[in-house]
């Protein structure tokens, strides 16, 4: 098997942080965000909110720059400026 030559032999104690924070991840940020996906479809409109859709990989990358520094390079901007043409065609399409 060739995932053997890398197998853990003693597998490390799970700490009730971890626990808890898997918990929270699941509970508050995954849950959340289906109801929230869930109100803005029935609210909206399929067709109407699924276009935004596209438009998350340019939110995480402001995101990314506003929180983390991530530098912005000139594909990053060409890729964000093709997603938002889009989504525009789309709109009025």
């Amino acid at each position: 098997m060739p995932w053997s030559a890398c197998a853990i032999t003693a597998a490390a104690p799970v700490l009730p942080a971890t626990w808890s924070a898997t918990l929270y991840l699941a509970l508050f940020s995954s849950l959340l965000a289906y109801v929230a996906w869930y109100w803005a479809l029935a609210a909206g409109g399929v067709t109407r909110v699924s276009l935004l859709q596209f438009v998350q990989p340019v939110v995480t990358l402001v995101l990314a720059v506003m929180l983390f520094g991530e530098a912005v390079t000139v594909p990053l901007l060409l890729s964000a400026a093709v997603i938002l043409a889009g989504v525009a065609i789309a709109r009025r399409g």
